[in-house]
């Protein structure tokens, strides 16, 4: 019988961790960019209907 490689297994759950931050991150930074291109639009708006709704 093999003998199970705990050090493969650590490895791999560090390399899980390191993708799931790195993904955390790069959903941030697009929720930021996306917020971000809004405001252009919202104001243009504004200023093509002269301020009013």
């Amino acid at each position: 019988m093999k003998k199970p490689n705990y050090n493969q297994d650590r490895m791999q759950r560090e390399r899980n961790k390191a993708a799931k931050a790195q993904a955390k991150e790069q959903k941030k930074l697009d929720q930021k960019e996306a917020k971000l291109s809004l405001r252009p639009e919202s104001e243009s708006v504004e200023r093509e209907n002269g301020g009013r709704d």
